[in-house]
């Protein structure tokens, strides 16, 4: 019982990094353009 209990934790951590590391690939692939009224609230 516990063995699957570990099985099904360490699945868990593997699609945080795959999930991570597609976040971060979609990120440098779409940056953010600066936003033009960042500076308006900036006072």
């Amino acid at each position: 019982i516990r063995a699957l209990e570990k099985r099904k934790k360490g699945g868990k951590y593997a699609m945080k990094i795959k999930a991570k590391t597609k976040r971060k690939i979609h990120q440098m692939s779409n940056p953010l353009e600066r936003d033009e009224f960042a500076d308006l609230w900036k006072e």
